[in-house]
């Protein structure tokens, strides 16, 4: 089985203009104080990011308001300078109206990352830089557990899975996107104060598309594939396929710490890992995209008249989970990386077909369909979907991956197609 080849491209991060007392809009110069010349510590992300305690996918604008911003520990030789940042957030202080509208903004503006007790260094300290986003003062629960240093002094962030999409959160540390690995010893004349950090992905995600295709031969590598009998689904037609919950197990890392200065250029160094167990992440009923999601306790006949529930249509790349309730943005699982090809994932969807038969009565069959996935190489900073086609008889599943700036990438896997339950609504279609 192969193994999924590629990297991520880089998160752009962007230089702010030094702060100093005497700074004005209108001096883009460096100024120096007795003390030295101050370090600026900020960055834009693009792509998605989510904090411990507000889940979902979310953009990289949100790094940029209140009350988030990203953490940056510090480590030097020099006196004085040991261990003097320690996960001191640095924030977006815009005043501008709509200050992060797009990454332009940022370039406008560069003085309003800021962090409390601005900090300055001489010409011949060497310090070391660390960063990672979204910061936390401490964790808790699911997401960023904790935020410290180990006993050799790295620092590190603590990672604990969810099981349930709308509690997951994403991670990302900071490194000097040149190199691909920290800010090591780090100097003044290297950097002119400013501390320059691109963020990666150090999670990898798992989302869900669905699709239907009634009486075709469900070609799954092909999305835009639709039927030709599309009056059979949605408002008006004779049958709507409904989601109940889907459930994918297998063996995945509970736990893990990152450790922020990572020693392969753009990878991220996971430590204490443990051993991969067995864990069942649930989507259950109330996360199911409202179009589709079956209304437990309600009637056949509720089902087939209820308006604003078209059930699963032809159109591709459905999401199967609703979005945040708050933010609106994309839910889905962030899991630990896992590169071992070995492991099968079963994923179980329940769903249902509610019809209206000829003569005019309602009729619903409840089905519950087992795939197994062989040959998933979960790997940072991809995001991989599970894309199931919904037919009257069958339901077919692919896997497709992108990176997080949804750029296509192989991802090469084994699916053994369980069977469903029987068709007894097949001979009703008209």
């Amino acid at each position: 089985m192969k193994k999924l080849y590629s990297c991520i491209s880089s998160l752009l991060c962007l230089a702010a203009a030094l702060l100093t007392s005497n700074c004005t809009a209108d001096n883009e110069g460096t100024t120096e104080s007795p003390q030295g010349t101050a370090i600026t510590l900020s960055a834009t992300v693009e792509g998605q990011n989510t904090r411990a305690g507000s889940t979902g996918v979310i953009d990289y604008s949100t790094l940029a308001t209140a009350d988030y911003g990203f953490g940056v520990f510090s480590s030097s030789a020099s006196d004085g300078f040991t261990s003097w940042l320690n996960n001191t957030k640095v924030s977006y202080n815009g005043s501008e109206s709509s200050p992060v509208a797009n990454p332009e903004d940022l370039y406008l503006y560069p003085r309003n990352w800021t962090y409390e007790d601005t900090k300055y260094w001489k010409e011949d300290t060497k310090i070391s830089f660390y960063a990672y986003a979204p910061y936390v003062a401490a964790g808790s629960g699911t997401g960023i557990t904790d935020v410290s240093r180990n006993t050799a002094g790295d620092p590190t962030v603590t990672y604990t899975i969810a099981t349930t999409p709308d509690a997951g959160v994403d991670l990302l540390w900071g490194i000097n996107g040149d190199t691909g690995l920290p800010w090591t010893d780090a100097t003044l004349k290297q950097t002119g104060g400013p501390i320059l950090f691109t963020f990666r992905h150090a999670l990898a995600a798992i989302g869900f598309h669905v699709q239907a295709i009634i009486d075709q031969d469900n070609n799954t590598a092909d999305l835009t594939d639709e039927s030709e009998v599309a009056n059979l689904l949605g408002d008006g037609g004779r049958y709507i396929i409904t989601v109940k919950k889907l459930t994918i197990s297998g063996n995945f890392y509970p736990t893990g710490v990152l450790n922020l200065k990572n020693t392969t250029p753009n990878e991220p160094l996971w430590e204490d890992l443990g051993s991969a167990t067995n864990t069942t992440l649930k989507v259950n009923n109330d996360l199911i995209n409202a179009a589709f999601r079956h209304p437990e306790g309600s009637t056949t006949e509720t089902i087939m008249t209820t308006n604003s529930l078209t059930g699963i249509t032809q159109s591709a790349q459905q999401l199967l989970i609703a979005n945040h309730t708050t933010t609106g943005k994309e839910q889905c699982f962030f899991v630990i990386p896992n590169t071992e090809q070995n492991y099968t994932y079963t994923v179980t969807l329940n769903w249902c077909i509610s019809g209206k038969a000829a003569n005019g009565t309602y009729v619903a069959e409840d089905r519950t369909s087992t795939i197994n996935v062989s040959g998933l190489a979960l790997q940072a900073g991809f995001k991989y979907y599970l894309n199931f086609v919904v037919g009257l008889r069958t339901l077919r599943l692919d896997v497709t991956a992108t990176d997080w700036t949804n750029t296509p990438v192989p991802a090469n896997v084994t699916i053994e197609h369980g069977t469903s339950a029987n068709s007894s609504l097949a001979p009703l279609r008209q």
